[in-house]
Parts: structure tokens; sequence; C-alpha cells
């Protein structure tokens, strides 16, 4: 009988350095989302675009866009009240992206109109 234990990790922690092993002290059992009492729930998606990791940020929103070219920035508005400009590979995953696109009423991403 061992007081720690090793765990699958998706491959996002593995790349970020999260170690498998963990004390038996710091694990819990996972409670799934309750469909009924809180229905459409999603987890916030933590996600990495190489800041300093002594605070995890994470995105509220994308408030805008704005075509550079034939690139596409997104403006995504942060947790902690920052907004930043961010290109579609770091934004492609996100469920704001998809939330964005519903509130334009498009899809793909490739038809948001480009201003002038």
């Amino acid at each position: 009988d061992s007081s720690t234990y090793e765990v699958e990790l998706p491959e996002e922690l593995r790349k970020r350095g999260i170690h498998p092993k963990f004390h038996a002290s710091l694990l819990r059992p996972c409670v799934g989302n309750d469909e009924e009492l809180f229905p459409h729930r999603e987890p916030w998606m933590f996600y990495d675009f190489r800041m300093p990791d002594d605070r995890e940020w994470l995105v509220d929103s994308i408030i805008g866009h704005q075509w550079n070219g034939n690139k596409i920035l997104f403006h995504v508005q942060w947790n902690l009240g920052d907004t930043t400009w961010e290109l579609l590979e770091h934004c492609n995953e996100l469920k704001a992206l998809d939330d964005y696109l519903d509130l334009q009423g498009i899809s793909p991403w490739k038809q948001l109109p480009r201003r002038k």
C-alpha cells in the first residue's frame, strides 16, 4: 500500500510540466456536474499563452476581432480584467470563440466581416 499515486495526465498538462505523481492527501474523487441543478455548465478552459506560472488566467470571452491581411486576431477578455489580441491558433479550441461566432451569427470564423 502506497501513499503516492501516478495518474494519467492529458498531453496538454504533461507539456506544461505537471508531474503525474501525487500524494494521496492531494487527491479527491471526481464529481461530475449535476445537469439538473446546473444545466449546460462547462468547466472553464485553462489556456497557456506562456505566461508566468504564478497565476492562472482564464478566458472570460472574446469581445472583438480584426483582420490583419489574411490573418485574424481576436480581442480576448481575461478573468483578471485585462484584454489582449490573440492569433486564431491561440483561440481555436476555446469555447469563448464558439460563443463569439454564435453571437455574430457566423460559422465558420472565415465568414467574420473585414472592417476597414
